[in-house]
């Protein structure tokens, strides 16, 4: 089984030990670097945190951890809705960039985050969260995602992949077929309570999506708990995202791209 993990400004920096990570058989690890308009400021330490570590693993000889990068996709700007994928792609790109893209060591494509968007538990968060998913339709949503991964795959040279849920797939892709052009990064969590931390076996793995077209979108990459536990994170104390390549190693190879140690 090939593990990694997801993180973001959730994560605190100094809890993270990826020479641990490592040797503990993380094999990658996809950061957010960006939201909306925004870069992560936090997003950018985590990867150079990664980067210095597989520097010293690389010495050590040792097994490097692939990193990825992901943008969380918000229309909203200010409040605002603004339908301007370009323009989060840009960001997205400035960020990676920034980063140090293309990575001096093992790199994964990167990926958009389409998922529902929460503004809170207050009857006001309900509310606007409600109006939010009335003006944004599954046509606009499909459109928005091609217009961003194109961007990206001409300024990157590397097509994203796209990480959502089998409810947004329902629900705002409406089992599109262009969906099954893109690599799949699928969040569906088999366990929750104390059991979150156990690890699938091959019979819990999930089921591929069906798509309208009548194929099925198999996921590559699967979310299988967003509130799991690693030693190496915090002494097991800390919440971070755990997740599996489906499809052994020949999967896993599919997802990386060329970089300047390559």
């Amino acid at each position: 089984m090939i593990e990694g993990v997801d993180i973001s400004g959730w994560q605190r920096l100094s809890g993270l030990d990826w020479i641990a990570a490592s040797r503990a058989g993380c094999r990658f690890a996809i950061v957010k670097l960006s939201q909306g308009f925004r870069v992560s400021k936090r997003g950018l330490k985590h990867v150079a945190l990664l980067l210095e570590a597989n520097r010293q693993l690389r010495e050590l000889g040792e097994p490097e951890i692939a990193i990825g990068d992901y943008h969380f996709a918000s229309p909203l700007k200010k409040g605002l809705r603004v339908f301007d994928p370009e323009g989060q792609a840009d960001v997205f790109c400035e960020a990676m960039e920034r980063s140090g893209w293309p990575y001096v060591c093992p790199a994964i494509i990167p990926w958009l985050d389409m998922e529902w968007i929460s503004f809170g538990k207050s009857p006001e968060g309900k509310a606007r969260g409600a109006r939010f998913r009335r003006q944004f339709h599954s046509g606009e949503v499909l459109e928005w995602s091609r217009r961003f991964c194109g961007t990206v795959g001409a300024e990157l040279c590397v097509l994203p992949g796209i990480y959502t849920g089998r409810s947004y797939v329902k629900y705002r892709f409406r089992g599109a077929e262009d969906l099954r052009f893109y690599t799949g990064w699928l969040a569906s969590y088999i366990k929750v309570g104390p059991e979150r931390d156990h690890v699938p076996g091959p019979s819990e793995m999930p089921m591929p999506v069906q798509l309208q077209d009548g194929h099925r979108w198999s996921p590559t990459v699967w979310q299988w708990t967003g509130r799991g536990s690693v030693p190496w994170y915090r002494g097991g104390k800390g919440k971070i995202d755990r997740n599996m390549v489906l499809g052994g190693e020949a999967a896993f190879e599919r997802l990386l791209v060329s970089s300047k140690g390559a």
